[in-house]
């Protein structure tokens, strides 16, 4: 299994890498149930997603002949799965997931190229916090949605009272969180955002890959590209309602997930990483306090393998840049 994290794969899936297998050449032809939408990233490679849900499907290279399966498409990882590579990381500016992933050999481009040096790219302690003035660019892979987030403030940080659903749910005390537990989570004092990643089965599903890392945020703090409040009809944004919980949104013509909204949670809603164009890097850890101690839906993920691997090496980097993991 390949996680790529070059910035088409970023922007195509809303993750901050996708998790793919490649077919051994000569393999039979997929036999393919419905019309899969196709998104042609390049003049060598078009990318397939189912145009109800987004779920990532396969690629296929022209240019190599080869059919790559989205690996969160699958019914079965673990005993038929491994991780492979990390490739592109050059393209994430900061280390990516490679940070989070240290056993697993990172290249910066394709294999044999040359190593990534992720260690170095990831050693510095995290960006402080954009100022509040500060508006970030969030755009899928093909533009069609596109929008911005106003930058974290005490004052709209109040919001996060709300608790999440893929924060708490699967936590070992789940629903015993006061509001100090808040400033022990939300941290750089309150000033950047709450970023996680969830290895849950319902996202797998929705994205196609393993996991899908998401920014916590309050639908307050979100604006169309001319500053008018944000609505969820703009461009090629299209709503999946995946259960009576909560609505699933991504790109119809690209398949990039986009958002997730809960519907006892109005006012606050998770926000797909990969799409976001921080100038720091691919975590945007000028924006973004990312989540060290835990993965959302651990108790449920699918890729034992994956999501254990991804704990320790979260736990190590957080422990290489401050001495201690976030708890």
């Amino acid at each position: 299994m390949w996680l790529c994290q070059c910035n088409i794969c970023r922007y195509t899936s809303g993750n901050l890498s996708i998790t793919v297998i490649a077919l051994p050449a000569g393999s039979k032809e997929l036999q393919v149930n419905g019309i899969p939408k196709e998104n042609k990233t390049s003049e060598v490679l078009s990318r397939y997603h189912c145009g109800n849900c987004g779920s990532a499907l396969f690629e296929k290279s022209w240019s190599r002949g080869l059919t790559y399966l989205s690996s969160g498409a699958l019914t079965e990882a673990d005993g038929v799965l491994q991780i492979g590579q990390q490739i592109f990381i050059d393209d994430t500016k900061d280390g990516g997931m490679a940070a989070w992933l240290p056993g697993v050999p990172a290249w910066a481009e394709w294999p044999g190229s040359k190593e990534a040096n992720y260690e170095v790219m990831s050693s510095k302690q995290a960006p402080i916090a954009v100022s509040e003035a500060e508006k970030l660019v969030c755009q899928c892979q093909c533009g069609g949605v596109e929008f911005k987030l106003r930058a974290a403030s005490k004052q709209s940080m109040h919001l996060f009272k709300l608790i999440s659903f893929l924060l708490f749910t699967h936590a070992p005390n789940a629903g015993s969180y006061k509001g100090e537990e808040f400033d022990r989570i939300l941290k750089e004092n309150r000033t950047k955002y709450l970023a996680g990643t969830c290895v849950c089965n319902d996202c797998r599903r929705a994205a196609g890959h393993e996991f899908q890392n998401w920014a916590y945020v309050p639908v307050e703090n979100l604006e169309k590209m001319d500053g008018d409040p944000m609505d969820f009809s703009i461009g090629t944004l299209k709503k999946y309602q995946h259960s009576e919980k909560a609505d699933r949104y991504f790109c119809e013509n690209c398949g990039a997930t986009v958002f997730w909204h809960g519907a006892r949670q109005k006012d606050q809603i998770d926000v797909a990483v990969g799409l976001m164009r921080a100038d720091s890097g691919a975590r945007a850890e000028d924006w973004l306090a990312w989540r060290t101690h835990r993965l959302s839906g651990m108790p449920f993920a699918r890729s034992k393998f994956l999501a254990e691997a991804l704990v320790g090496g979260l736990k190590q980097w957080e422990e290489r840049r401050h001495g201690i993991s976030k708890e």
